[in-house]
């Protein structure tokens, strides 16, 4: 009998929708068939974006308020063998459409009893993200078994840049000194690669020792010195989404001056302190060296421990 296989994703830009692909490409059909249930918010979520509407997206989703999903775009099966969720960070959390589905009743239902790979496409940080996945899956008794990430290989302030020209302007192109926007379309390619991986497990139905091959495949890389930076960025968040939020609904104009705010002071802060931040991060690792290694086992792993961040 086929092992079914269940891919569940948002995508915007058709980034995301490119590493499902590539990553289901690999399957064999012979043994496995495979439901694709791939949402669309296009009036929702348009793109490119405004600036307004994007800042606009932020308070929710950092304080996990989701919204309501009317549509299932296809009717699941009862039981699935396997599940890969894909999706993508937005202010260092799931996104805002991410975490409705997840959070979505018949989501959690299918989620139930079932192994879960998660597979996310990222500018650079998404450790907290996949820690709130891993808490909607916990809810959801779902068994996370399987972690795979790509990320934009250009550097910090280079990328930056170009994921905003992306954002903004809908230009993905190379442009002056700077790179193409995204995750490299090579390494999008290849993850049909990691592919067997997961297939060899799911025909033996043990999922156990799955993720230690996925690392040592360089499914994912976690980079110490990013984990502090991270977790600085993730409480100035909460504290930004609740201070806009408080400011009304979404139509607000109090609201709309603190999403203003906000939206002007990250990219510059982020800007200006990029250099002071990497050097102190460096020095933090030196000296926390053991601490961060064993944050970056777990980060690396499967395992949920509440308030890791």
């Amino acid at each position: 009998m086929k092992k079914q296989i269940l891919f569940i994703w948002y995508s915007q830009t058709g980034q995301l929708s490119n590493m499902v692909h590539s990553l289901a490409s690999g399957f064999d059909k012979e043994h496995c068939e495979i439901d694709y249930c791939q949402y669309k918010f296009e009036k929702r979520f348009p793109f490119p974006w405004t600036k307004r509407y994007f800042f606009n997206q932020m308070p929710e989703g950092v304080l996990g308020i989701p919204f309501e999903i009317d549509e299932q775009p296809i009717v699941f099966k009862e039981k699935y063998d396997l599940i890969i969720f894909a999706y993508q960070p937005w202010f260092l959390h799931p996104s805002l459409p991410s975490m409705s589905i997840i959070k979505n009743d018949k989501i959690q239902k299918v989620l139930k009893n079932t192994p879960v790979i998660t597979l996310i496409g990222a500018r650079n940080m998404w450790l907290h993200a996949q820690e709130k996945i891993k808490e909607y899956l916990c809810e959801a008794q779902a068994n996370l078994v399987g972690n795979i990430v790509l990320v934009d290989s250009a550097k910090n302030l280079a990328s930056m840049f170009t994921v905003q020209r992306w954002m903004f302007k809908g230009k993905k192109d190379a442009y002056f000194i700077f790179p193409p926007a995204g995750i490299n379309e090579l390494e999008i390619q290849n993850l049909y690669r990691l592919t067997p991986l997961i297939e060899q497990n799911l025909q033996s139905t043990n999922f156990e020792n799955l993720q230690s091959k996925l690392l040592d495949a360089k499914a994912l890389q976690v980079k110490p010195q990013l984990i502090p930076l991270e977790q600085r960025g993730v409480t100035n968040f909460r504290k930004f989404a609740k201070w806009i939020y408080e400011g009304g609904d979404k139509n607000s104009e109090n609201r709309y001056k603190r999403e203003w705010v906000f939206s002007f002071l990250l990219p510059k802060v982020a800007t200006l302190l990029s250099p002071i931040t990497f050097i102190s991060n460096k020095i933090k690792a030196l000296i926390n060296k053991d601490k961060l290694l064993k944050d970056k086992a777990y980060f690396e792993s499967v395992l949920f421990i509440s308030n890791k961040f």
